[in-house]
């Protein structure tokens, strides 16, 4: 009922398996009222536990209340995987609603490579539902590549 107080409480446990259990559970329940003061939450997790996913649960929360913000806050990440992965995250989120935006979020804030390939194809499966003219012109648009069969075969 009170999760700012929930997460006081939590905070204050001696550290161990339980507040970490407590943690993760709190966020994730977070996550759906507060992604911002979600995504804090994995940096208070012991290493070696899947935080990338609960920041990626978290962005993509913020992404659909924000997509602008969420994108800002992708990018702030440091660059490597989990950024990649972020900025995926949230053109995935924004290509339900806003295709032709989120093809441009991808293709230029994600470097060429397998990031950029599941991108791509997310933002084409997400897009077409909503426009698959637009989504193929898209695609078609792409130089001859193992992406655009990719794409085009994700498209049929």
């Amino acid at each position: 009922n009170d999760l700012p107080a929930a997460l006081n409480w939590v905070e204050s446990l001696p550290y161990g398996a339980v507040k970490t259990q407590a943690l993760t559970d709190l966020g994730y329940e977070l996550a759906r009222t507060d992604p911002v003061k979600a995504m804090l939450i994995p940096a208070q997790l012991p290493a070696g536990l899947d935080t990338d996913g609960f920041t990626l649960h978290s962005l993509a929360q913020f992404a659909s209340a924000d997509p602008v913000e969420s994108q800002q806050l992708a990018l702030s990440l440091p660059l490597g995987t989990l950024r990649d992965n972020a900025l995926t995250t949230v053109a995935a989120v924004q290509a339900q609603y806003d295709g032709p935006s989120a093809a441009r979020f991808i293709a230029e804030n994600i470097p060429p490579g397998p990031a950029l390939d599941r991108g791509v194809i997310s933002v084409v499966q997400l897009w077409s539902q909503s426009s698959l003219p637009d989504a193929s012109a898209w695609v078609s648009s792409f130089p001859e590549s193992p992406l655009r069969n990719q794409a085009l075969q994700s498209l049929r």
